[in-house]
């Protein structure tokens, strides 16, 4: 795959106590585990971006979620990317 084709969203990562939440462009996605979020967006981004070749989710971490003493263990805490095909498979 080469990267001419490669869409990139960024979004933003945060959990509530109870559920995951990524946010983009005043869109959100929830899940009780990453997986559920991956699949949620993959849904979208099937009936959204059905013109792109793949399409590269980086998820950015919202370290304001978390109060400020936990700073010190951010290493915690994460960024991810998740790849999709056009067929709305996670690579």
């Amino acid at each position: 795959m080469t990267n001419s084709h490669l869409k990139r969203l960024e979004f933003i990562l945060r959990h509530d106590g109870k559920s995951w939440i990524a946010s983009h462009a005043g869109v959100e996605f929830f899940g009780s585990s990453l997986e559920e979020v991956d699949k949620n967006i993959s849904l979208y981004l099937s009936s959204t971006d059905k013109n792109e070749d793949s399409i590269s989710v980086c998820m950015r971490f919202d370290m304001t979620s978390l109060p400020r003493w936990l700073h010190q263990y951010s290493s915690h805490y994460f960024n991810r990317t998740v790849k999709y095909t056009n067929k709305s498979d996670k690579i």
